[in-house]
């Protein structure tokens, strides 16, 4: 795989801006603050999923979310 990841472009509506990442180890992300209603932690358990229909996941949460991110980018901002 190439050093940097794929692009992401997160396109903000209310100032019409973009951020472009080419590395997201790079990135610089704002501090968010916790906000009412908002989980602190979780404590995720998949097994359940495991034992009731055999699924296991095959690739990992980067993974998934860049691919996510790709297919975003293509299907969304194909003119940018």
């Amino acid at each position: 795989m190439n050093a940097v990841h794929s692009e992401f472009i997160d396109a903000t509506a209310s100032t019409g801006s973009a951020l472009l990442l080419t590395n997201f180890d790079d990135a610089e992300l704002p501090e968010l603050v916790e906000g009412a209603g908002d989980v602190p932690v979780t404590y995720a358990d998949s097994s359940a999923l495991q034992s009731d229909f055999g699924f296991t996941p095959k690739i990992t949460l980067r993974e998934g979310l860049r691919k996510f991110a790709e297919w975003y980018k293509s299907y969304y901002c194909s003119d940018v």
